[in-house]
């Protein structure tokens, strides 16, 4: 279990993802980084959602998205991840208070599927994300070995080379 004082420094360097936020195409123009602040909230946000996956930073996904996926914590991705009302309140207001611009459309439920998402990635080749020390797009560590720590930065991505599996010798 993560200690009090890890939880608050991981939460202390959460910045704002200003990457995941490009305001047109060509990525030149971003929004300033901005860190949450480091709350009761935020530390349960770690506590709950983090013994579970990454706690993704609040800014990855708008305040409408944070909202119906609290909403829906007892079919969360397949899995029953229900607290108590008391705790989701506290979480939602954390995550709403930090959450990244709105986007058109439908609200969405997936980091992974969104345009600033799939513009940082559309360099990834597919089998990446199918490597056993991968699994899925959503498993940030798996190339951004500082995401707990909130840093997503080009400088220090580690993409995994995709293994291809050898061809059996044919008999002879």
């Amino acid at each position: 279990m993560i200690s009090r004082c890890v939880r608050l420094a991981v939460l202390m360097l959460l910045p704002s993802l200003s990457r995941a936020e490009a305001e047109d195409e060509s990525h030149e123009r971003r929004r300033p980084a901005r860190p949450a602040k480091v709350t009761a909230a935020s530390n349960q946000y770690v506590s709950e959602c983090g013994s579970c996956h990454l706690a993704y930073p609040p800014e990855m996904l708008p305040a409408r998205s944070w909202v119906a996926l609290l909403g829906s914590l007892q079919a969360h991705f397949s899995e029953n991840a229900e607290v108590d009302l008391a705790t989701r309140k506290q979480v939602e207001a954390f995550l709403t208070a930090n959450a990244g611009r709105d986007v058109a459309g439908p609200t969405p439920l997936r980091i992974t599927l969104l345009p600033w998402w799939r513009r940082e990635h559309d360099d990834i080749a597919p089998g990446v994300f199918k490597q056993t020390n991968v699994l899925t797009p959503a498993n940030c560590a798996a190339c951004h070995p500082a995401a707990a720590l909130g840093d997503f930065g080009e400088h220090a991505v580690r993409i995994p080379e995709v293994v291809v599996p050898a061809r059996p010798k044919p008999p002879q």
